[in-house]
């Protein structure tokens, strides 16, 4: 059994130097090594309609920011999303001693929806919490989604126009955008070098209420590029075409495209 056991500690002591070693950099080294850092807190709590106490069951939980971390209420109310951590390999040493690059935990915006019962978002600052929420008069739809052209017309509806701005969003002096509006590339634009001017720039979608989660994708068109959305406030949000070279661009003139978007109310 002794043996066994000096054999374990041998295997265990390879592996880690399997793992750990340096790399000279200008000024200093570069030590393989892995460490970590906080990504999220765990979040927990109990769903309660806010007229009748009773459990709210089935909700969706979610970081607002990153809705991969999700989870429902289980049939008491009760919910919980683990906490998670960032993981990293290389720490590096140099004249001012050791250097371990992190990134900032995401933001502990929460969002809370259901058919049922109204949206809430809300900052997170403790666990556990009881939440209590308002139930709508009718059912609703959670997801609401649309079709649109390259011209901004209104194509299908499920359930989203009626959360579109009723009327242009003035977002400069002389310039006023309507609910839907697609910018092009121009000599000014920051771009990579085989984006030429008249390329989509960016489309944004203005609301009359705050939207979370959305997601732009073409549903009709030769290019389908992936289009991340940004956001002040939830009321105004830019979906970007990310371009991986000439082979998949959208010229601003191409009205022919049909885009589908979709998001949490």
């Amino acid at each position: 059994m002794k043996t066994l056991g000096i054999i374990g500690g041998v295997l265990v002591l390879l592996v880690v130097a399997a793992f750990v070693f340096l790399v000279p950099i200008p000024g200093g080294y570069m030590k393989i090594w892995p460490y970590s850092s906080e990504r999220s807190a765990e979040i927990s709590g109990k769903l309660f309609d806010e007229r009748t106490g009773t459990p709210v069951a089935g909700a969706e939980v979610f970081f607002t920011y990153c809705p991969e971390l999700h989870t429902k209420s289980d049939r008491d109310g009760r919910f919980k999303i683990s906490a998670t951590r960032y993981h990293y390999w290389t720490t590096y040493y140099g004249p001012g001693g050791r250097v371990q690059p992190t990134k900032s935990p995401l933001l502990p915006e929460i969002t809370i929806t259901h058919t049922n019962w109204a949206t809430r978002q809300f900052h997170w600052d403790k666990s556990p919490q009881t939440l209590r929420l308002e139930k709508l008069p009718e059912p609703s739809d959670v997801r609401p989604w649309m079709t649109f052209d390259g011209n901004g017309a209104i194509l299908q509806d499920g359930g989203a126009v009626r959360y579109l701005a009723p009327r242009p969003v003035q977002t400069s002096p002389g310039f006023a955008r309507g609910p839907i509006h697609f910018g092009p590339y121009t000599e000014e634009g920051h771009r990579a070098t085989f984006v030429p001017n008249g390329a989509l720039c960016v489309i944004n979608v203005n609301f009359a209420q705050r939207v979370y989660d959305p997601h732009l994708t073409v549903s009709r068109g030769p290019n389908k590029p992936s289009f991340p959305g940004t956001t002040a406030a939830g009321f105004s949000w830019s979906f970007w075409p990310h371009y991986d070279g000439p082979t998949n661009q959208i010229r601003v003139e191409d009205t022919f495209y049909v885009y589908k978007l979709e998001f949490i109310r």
